[in-house]
Order: structure tokens, then sequence, then C-alpha cells
């Protein structure tokens, strides 16, 4: 078991690593992280979404989806408004210059593996996507907290919260 528990912690070592670098080169060139591109888009999917359904969406917590929508509103991509008949209930909207953003924005993952992936048939992105939902479950702990490793935290495993 060692051998492929070896083998799969170096494999995950190295998609890390790359998404890392593209993330870094995405936020040094458009000024926005991943995260942040990743809930502008979720925004605009929805057309209105508050921040608890966004984070159950993007699969973060609530207050890293909260520090992240704070950021974007900041720089005037997103507004929010208060739901008329239940004032506790807080809608974002994309503004539009966050629209504006996400006609430029750059693809979430890199073009390299987009133009690979576009090259599986039908059965293997299945199959693919299956293998790494299967990796990610077995992967996933309650106590885990994907913001860190999401919002820019590095690439060191001193920055996860386990």
């Amino acid at each position: 078991m060692d051998d492929y528990s070896d083998k799969v912690l170096i494999s995950l070592r190295r998609i890390i690593r790359a998404v890392s670098i593209y993330s870094k080169r995405i936020a040094a060139r458009y000024a926005l992280t991943v995260p942040q591109l990743l809930l502008l888009k979720e925004i605009k999917r929805a057309n209105r979404i508050t921040v608890s359904e966004l984070a159950g969406v993007v699969n973060l917590s609530s207050a890293t989806v909260s520090d992240i929508v704070d950021r974007l509103k900041k720089k005037m991509l997103i507004h929010k408004r208060r739901y008329k008949y239940d004032r506790r209930k807080v809608f974002i909207f994309l503004t539009e210059k966050g629209e504006e953003v996400l006609v430029n924005a750059p693809s979430l993952l890199q073009k390299r593996f987009i133009d690979k992936f576009k090259n599986l048939n039908t059965e293997e992105k299945d199959d693919l996507c299956s293998a790494i939902d299967v990796i990610a479950s077995m992967m996933e702990e309650e106590a885990l907290e994907a913001g860190p490793v999401l919002s820019g935290g590095g690439d060191s495993a001193a920055n996860l919260k386990l």
C-alpha cells in the first residue's frame, strides 16, 4: 500500500503545484484570485444568490465566501441587496463592472488541460470526473477547511487547517 500511497501523494502534489502556479499567474495578470473569479461566475450563473447558498455551491465555508464577497464589493464587482420580504436575507448581484470582468476573464483551468480534456471521448471524461470525485470524497473531512488552499494561501502544507 505504501507504493500506491506515495504515487497518489506525488500526483496530488503535482496537481496542487500546477493549480497554484496557474492561480498566481491569473492573480498577477487580472488582479483577481481564482476563488474570486469562481464566485463571480457562480453569482452570474445564479443571477441572485446568498452568501450561504454561494458557499454551498463552491464548497467553501460561509466565512471564507463572506470575506471574498467583501473584497469583490470593494472592487465594485458585486453589490448586495436585502430581500424586501425578509430583511435578514441579503442577495448578491454582479455590477456592470463585474459583468465586464467576466467577459474578459480567463479560464479557471489551464488551456493545456482544457485542450487535452476536450480530446477525450465522453466515456473517458466521465471516468476522469468520477475518479477525481472519488479522490475528493476519500480525502474530505468535516473539519477540513478548503479556504486557505483555494484563496491563494500558498503551496505549503503548513497552510492547511486540519
